[in-house]
């Protein structure tokens, strides 16, 4: 059984890594992986490194920053190797209404960027 720590069940890494883990396991006799929730991609390549889990989900900003040991991390982390990419680097966008005055919302979000995700998450850590 392999473990894949995704993120939080709101989060997209769990929408994808869940069904992907049915899929897996509805079509393979060898293969049974099991998503487990967390708290994201920092958490993630944690786990994989440290050996807890045999899959996770990172986005690439993230690798590089564990692969050199640049913050969050504190340390170089090597145990971890890319077996495939499942969604592109997408945009993230924030809409809202004309008459919500677009300005305000946006500083709104601007000056609370814990507030993109979980707090290590990557939307969290990538936030300005």
């Amino acid at each position: 059984m392999l473990q894949m720590p995704t993120g939080g069940v709101t989060g997209s890494y769990y929408m994808i890594g869940a069904p992907l883990a049915k899929l897996v396991n509805e079509h393979s006799k060898q293969i049974r992986i099991t998503p487990n929730t967390s708290g994201g991609g920092v958490e993630n390549l944690r786990r994989v490194e440290g050996g807890m889990a045999q899959l996770g989900m990172v986005q690439v900003e993230l690798m590089y920053a564990g692969w050199h040991g640049e913050k969050p991390f504190n340390k170089s982390m090597r145990n971890w190797r890319v077996i495939g990419i499942v969604t592109p680097v997408l945009a993230n966008h924030v809409l809202a209404l004309a008459k919500d005055n677009i300005k305000t919302a946006f500083n709104r979000i601007k000056h609370a960027p814990d507030q993109a995700g979980v707090r290590r998450d990557g939307a969290a850590v990538g936030a300005p």
